[in-house]
């Protein structure tokens, strides 16, 4: 892989949705459509509660439903679009169909899951960590420097898993080029290729990650300035700090059908600048090395993009 400083990396990624769109429009746009369609569809119906019935809320179950949700929108939205817009930057054969949900999807949606899934890595880390402070504060009449052990062992772990889910991101970042061009969970593939290129890798996929983040920022502005949140509401006296975290969210799923229309232009955008990202570290990475796209068979063979229908 050439080094490619990461400001110049990120320049290439944020033009490529550009210079490619009505590509990645037949490609993508069903998904498109089918993800503004969900948030409006569940902005507006689902999270109608109310006020009285706040209180009693399952918090664990409103969360539950929210992590379900959000994996449904990868299985439809995201498999397509990462796929697409990679096989798009390959010029792959899948590339002019306008929708596709097939075994890469399905294994785009398996890997992806499994990343999403990674965060929740922090709740053992934080409890491990609760329960070490917890024995080392035991002693309530004990000096402060136990309870400051207990929060430097909180800190402590918290950074070691921290670490850890982003090397094993990064180690794995070409698994999705994998799974989009040559239809395989190609896990020891990946971890052979990004060997000895973790800083490099790291540093371009900050950059990404960071832009991600902050192109929506816009859109949340615009629709904080049009449809204000109803700060009253949510900062109720008698309110408990988890009562109130509810009735943001509740508040923020009554303005989110505005918010929207500000928001999901660039979030989408996002996305693609990420999956972009994600294709050209496969590529830049499997430069020279043996491809297996050649080996698959055509689609009238029953066995390349799509199931022969003869």
């Amino acid at each position: 892989m050439s080094k490619i400083p990461a400001f110049e990396f990120l320049i290439e990624c944020f033009k490529f949705p550009v210079t490619h769109f009505s590509a990645l429009l037949r490609r993508t746009g069903l998904a498109v459509l089918a993800l503004v369609a969900t948030s409006v569809i569940v902005s507006s119906f689902v999270f109608d509660l109310d006020p009285n019935e706040l209180r009693s809320l399952d918090l664990g179950k409103f969360q539950l439903q929210m992590f379900l949700l959000g994996l449904a929108t990868t299985a439809f939205f995201r498999s397509n679009q990462f796929v697409g817009t990679i096989q798009v930057q390959g010029d792959h054969e899948c590339s002019a169909r306008f929708y596709s949900f097939g075994s890469r999807e399905i294994r785009f949606f398996a890997a992806f899951s499994i990343f999403s899934i990674l965060p929740g890595l922090g709740l053992l880390e934080a409890t491990f960590a609760a329960t070490i402070h917890e024995i080392v504060s035991a002693d309530k009449n004990g000096p402060d420097t136990h309870a400051i052990l207990g929060y430097f062992t909180f800190a402590l772990f918290a950074l070691v898993f921290l670490f850890l889910k982003v090397w094993i991101f990064v180690r794995l970042a070409p698994i999705f080029g994998f799974i989009a061009i040559e239809n395989r969970l190609a896990v020891r593939d990946s971890w052979r290729l990004s060997r000895d290129k973790f800083w490099p890798l790291f540093w371009l996929l900050l950059a990404v990650f960071v832009a991600r983040e902050v192109i929506p920022i816009p859109g949340y502005v615009a629709g904080a300035i049009f449809f204000p949140l109803d700060m009253a509401a949510i900062f109720q006296p008698d309110a408990s700090p988890i009562e109130m975290f509810v009735y943001f969210h509740v508040e923020m799923a009554k303005v989110l059908p505005s918010w929207s229309a500000f928001i999901l232009p660039l979030n989408i955008f996002a996305q693609f600048l990420l999956a972009v990202a994600l294709g050209k570290i496969y590529f830049s990475l499997s430069e020279g090395t043996e491809n297996r796209l050649q080996k698959e068979l055509s689609p009238s063979d029953g066995k390349g993009c799509f199931p022969s229908v003869d």
